[in-house]
């Protein structure tokens, strides 16, 4: 319950400010059936990076962490190793 509470207090009190693009690599995840975060949405995030950009989705909702934990930090793992 704390991350919810957390992710919600979050959701309700963030503020976009613009700034220039980050110079780094950059990777977005989503549910591919998530109704609050479409992929055309997460494709927004290439605009907050100069540098490499992907975007992957995975099968599931909002809550797909919960099947795909272990392919999505073998994709994390495996971007941080290309960057070091």
């Amino acid at each position: 319950m704390p991350a919810l509470r957390a992710d919600l207090a979050l959701t309700e009190t963030y503020t976009y400010r613009s700034a220039p693009p980050l110079s780094c690599p950059m990777s977005a995840y989503a549910g591919a059936a998530d109704p609050i975060v479409t992929p055309e949405r997460l494709a927004q995030w290439r605009e907050q990076t100069c540098a490499e950009f992907s975007c992957r989705l995975f099968d599931g909702r909002h809550f797909y962490l919960n099947r795909a934990r272990d392919t999505l930090l073998a994709d994390v793992i495996s971007r941080l190793f290309r960057c070091v």
